[in-house]
């Protein structure tokens, strides 16, 4: 299965140089991270307008995932906690392991390169572009087609 956070870094990554197009990817990927949570029934959201003044998140009693990211986040979940606050707290380090996913699926390319001669940064450029804009008509048929997602967006995801 393919996380939300996966397809988000697809359409926020340059496909020719591979760099972020935004300066807050990790906030997306984390915010992205905490939705698959919810949508697989393993976090518990109180909204604003209950006795929260932002949204707070909880696991589940019990709550297991067998995906090493979403693990990952579960375990960052602390009861009660803002889900603004986990949204930083959950996407810190993410670009690499979820980048990592879509090369290992041929989607993307890892491309090291060296700024000024001494730091070394990671690119990915896209190597199938077609994934991507799967992504992207599928946006097409809900946002601006009106087209829904009966069961979650895993259906979309495996339509696609």
């Amino acid at each position: 299965m393919t996380l939300i956070a996966e397809d988000l870094l697809l359409l926020l990554l340059d496909d020719r140089s591979g760099k972020p197009q935004t300066g807050h990817l990790e906030i997306a990927l984390g915010g992205a991270v905490l939705v698959d949570l919810a949508l697989q029934g393993l976090v518990e959201v109180a909204t604003p307008g209950s006795s929260w003044r932002s949204a707070k998140l909880w696991t589940v009693p019990g709550a297991r995932s067998e995906d090493r990211v979403l693990a990952g986040a579960l375990g960052a979940v602390v009861e009660n906690q803002a889900a603004q606050k986990l949204v930083l707290k959950v996407g810190k380090g993410l670009v690499e392991p979820l980048a990592e996913r879509q090369r290992q699926r041929g989607v993307l390319d890892r491309r090291e390169e060296k700024v000024l001669g001494l730091v070394t940064r990671t690119r990915w450029p896209s190597r199938d572009p077609s994934r991507k804009e799967s992504i992207r008509r599928g946006l097409v048929v809900i946002l601006v087609q009106g087209g829904q997602l009966h069961t979650g967006y895993v259906a979309m995801n495996t339509q696609m």
